[in-house]
């Protein structure tokens, strides 16, 4: 994160976000310094979703980071039903847009499902 010139948006210091967030299952935002794009949420897993997201991670060229991603059918499965804003909505749009040539529609269903057995109940 810091070589790609990220920085936390809650602290800049590492035990706070540690004791603060991380321990408290709240999730660290990261921006680019001085930009409000690309941001990247951290934080600890939870459950078997989480842990399955941790297990695939991808890193896309499209990005120009030398970071891991979750799939971009996680995102979009994710943004389309669990976090459903408009913002989230416009993002999922965009995605299947990017990476049509390229998505899981099976594995995005799946994934719904999921969400909707472990996040949703």
């Amino acid at each position: 994160m810091i070589k790609n010139d990220f920085e936390c948006i809650q602290s800049d210091k590492p035990d706070n976000i540690y004791d603060d967030y991380l321990i408290e299952n709240i999730s660290v935002r990261y921006i680019r310094k001085g930009e409000f794009a690309p941001e990247i949420k951290l934080k600890f897993s939870k459950d078997s979703l989480d842990e399955e997201q941790l297990n695939n991670r991808k890193k896309y060229p499209l990005t120009g980071l030398d970071l891991y991603f979750s799939t971009i059918e996680t995102n979009i499965a994710f943004k389309e039903e669990l976090l459903k804003s408009d913002k989230d909505i416009e993002d999922a749009k965009h995605l299947r847009i990017i990476y049509s040539d390229k998505l899981n529609e099976k594995e995005i269903e799946n994934i719904k499902r999921k969400i909707r057995r472990l996040r949703l109940r």
